[in-house]
């Protein structure tokens, strides 16, 4: 069985449909026609545990089965069908998105030929919930997806986003702010009308819509549909396929075609108007003032009805096919991917530049995100800098106040960070999966941006709380030892992004991302030299002293205070002589004062020189973080 390419093994691909599939092409928009035939999708599941060996055994699990289906230019069809009928699955197989994660079988084809691999370029998947950036505007985000996907001018680009949002009447709500939940913004339905000029910014001949009036009031949901259909009859045409659930009659009659789907496979495929008379033959009749599509999904979780309907439309199809079964041997998928220069419409450097935009955008823009952790930002540097005030002197009772500061700065630069990121991310996330999939970006250049856009607004936020810190504790007056401070929080609130977007990654929720944090980041900050001090870690415990960044911050943090710092308060003869006369080992009881910054850095494991291999060694925990981030960013997408 042949996975993970995206070819199909049958005839050739027409030229005109390949020519017209290249990136950012001039070429006018073709008329598509998908076709599968016994399209089989299968993945593999844990085994059921009443199976004497189920333990560690994985089954194959059928989810789509044997289906014969064709979508055809200039008509809209809905994909009806009970919890768990295969609906939304059938559609990513249909966008090539599931192709990671199973096995598929039998033929799909478009316009009688195989898919192309950039196949992705003229068709888009509009998933349910309407993912957008809530700081931006629909002409922003508008603007910005079209500097993503098309190859064109600037004044090419505002003409195509001016004529979209005319046509899907978002003039009025142009400059209004997408909003969320927490900040007011468009309506849910011109948030569905966004999501979709998005994907019509590159004039795709093809349309995956999951779920489209998910959510929406009856008016809405009938524009939606409207709109849709629209689209789909605008010459050429369009080829237009919904996954729907409990449409009203309006919706209803608004399909040109309708699948009807349990257990994967099909009860109905055709004409809209022609379903009552197929039913009626089955004995099936629809009662008088209700809705069809309620019937049809009463017959189809009706465990009397619905294996009849199945078994039935399995045999018209066998009947249509003529008994043939050659193709049923057939993989979809062959591992060769067709050699191509780019399968995105613009460069992977411009792809960063209007991603970094794009991100630093809605962040400034959005008090949720900036302004309100400024503010909490600069509290926490003031409250610092008040319990701590004047407390680096040049006396021994100010060193355990000073290395406290330098502690409390390096947590709250960091664990903010880990934190702030690492709960974002989910629901840019969603984000990501869309754009990816449709072939918008590629994931270094959305990662790279996230990740740039993110320090920048931590180094800012960073430096708001370290300048009342530094200047009311009195730490060193000096332009080389303020910027040294600066920098070496700045670094580890970077890092903090790095860890951040890891976690963000794999958490699910806000919830897991917040159980997440503490057990990855508190290891780290416990053998930081600070809570427990060097030579008190036990040996066995050495190795998270020299694995944690937090160590190498606060190390350079007091070299860059301690050097050629003199204390004024220690008389070592005095207190030799004090020791001599109460009659104690003061060396032994760890009593001592030391006379120089030196001296205190000896006593801690820390040498001035170490100074450079502290950054440097910041410098790689970055990249680092930024190398597993991306890591488990690009697994993640590729397993959802």
């Amino acid at each position: 069985m042949m996975r993970g390419g995206y070819r199909l093994i049958d005839a050739d691909a027409p030229e005109d449909m390949t020519a017209a599939l290249a990136p950012g092409s001039k070429i006018p928009r073709t008329a598509v026609t998908l076709r599968c035939r016994n399209l089989s999708y299968s993945v593999k599941v844990p085994a059921a545990k009443e199976d004497e060996t189920w333990w560690g055994r994985r089954v194959e699990k059928d989810l789509l089965n044997e289906l014969d289906l064709a979508f055809h230019p200039g008509e809209i069809v809905g994909l009806m069908g009970p919890s768990g009928a295969g609906k939304t699955t059938l559609l990513n197989v249909l966008a090539g998105h599931n192709h990671h994660q199973g096995t598929l079988r039998g033929s799909l084809t478009a316009n009688d030929g195989p898919l192309p691999a950039n196949f992705k370029q003229v068709t888009c998947f509009i998933p349910q919930d309407d993912v957008l950036l809530a700081g931006l505007t629909p002409r922003e985000t508008l603007m910005f997806t079209a500097q993503l996907r098309l190859r064109a001018s600037a004044t090419a680009r505002e003409s195509r986003v001016n004529t979209i949002m005319e046509q899907l009447g978002l003039i009025g709500c142009a400059d209004v702010l997408v909003g969320n939940v927490d900040r007011k913004g468009i309506s849910g339905g011109q948030r569905k009308r966004v999501s979709i000029g998005m994907e019509l910014l590159t004039d795709p001949a093809v349309l995956f819509v999951d779920e489209a009036t998910s959510g929406l009031d009856s008016k809405m949901a009938e524009d939606v549909i409207s709109i849709l259909r629209n689209l789909a009859r605008d010459s050429p045409g369009r080829t237009v396929i919904c996954t729907i659930h409990q449409p009203s009659y309006g919706i209803f009659v608004s399909f040109d075609k309708l699948v009807l789907l349990a257990n994967g496979r099909t009860a109905y495929f055709g004409a809209v108007q022609a379903a009552p008379g197929y039913f009626a033959g089955q004995g099936l009749d629809i009662p008088q003032n209700e809705n069809p599509a309620d019937v049809y999904m009463r017959w189809l979780q009706d465990p009397t009805i619905m294996p009849a309907l199945l078994l039935t439309a399995r045999r018209l199809q066998n009947d249509i096919e003529g008994g043939s079964t050659s193709i049923r041997s057939q993989s979809i998928w062959d591992k060769e991917r067709p050699k191509q220069s780019s399968s995105y419409a613009t460069s992977h450097l411009w792809q960063f530049w209007v991603l970094f935009q794009r991100t630093f955008w809605d962040m400034a823009k959005d008090p949720e995100k900036y302004l309100q952790t400024l503010v909490v930002k600069i509290t926490v540097g003031l409250l610092v800098g008040i319990v701590w005030i004047d407390q680096a002197g040049h006396t021994q009772h100010s060193i355990f106040p000073t290395q406290g500061v330098f502690f409390m700065v390096l947590i709250n630069s960091v664990m903010d960070t880990v934190m702030q990121t690492a709960l974002t991310f989910p629901t840019s996330r969603a984000l990501l999966l869309r754009e990816y999939r449709n072939g918008t970006y590629a994931l270094p250049c959305f990662h790279l941006a996230m990740a740039l856009a993110n320090c920048i607004f931590m180094c800012i936020n960073t430096f708001v709380m370290a300048l009342p810190v530094y200047f009311l504790v009195g730490l060193r007056l000096t332009v080389r030892a303020f910027c040294h401070f600066v920098a070496i929080t700045s670094l580890q609130a970077c890092i903090g992004v790095g860890f951040g977007l890891a976690i963000g990654a794999i958490a699910n929720d806000f919830a897991q991302a917040q159980a997440m944090v503490a057990p990855s980041i508190i290891p780290l900050i416990l053998f930081s030299g600070y809570v427990i001090p060097y030579d008190q870690i036990k040996d066995y415990f050495l190795w998270l002293y020299y694995a944690s960044f937090f160590q190498y911050g606060f190390s350079a943090l007091q070299i860059n205070q301690f050097h050629d710092w003199d204390f004024n308060d220690c008389d070592l003869t005095k207190m030799e002589n004090t020791c001599k006369e109460l009659g104690v080992d003061c060396e032994s009881l760890g009593v001592m004062c030391y006379e120089t910054g030196e001296d205190l850095l000896h006593e801690h494991n820390i040498y001035v020189d170490d100074m450079l291999f502290d950054y440097a060694i910041m410098g790689a925990t970055l990249l680092f973080s930024l190398a597993l981030s991306y890591y488990v960013m690009r697994h993640v997408i590729r397993t959802q």
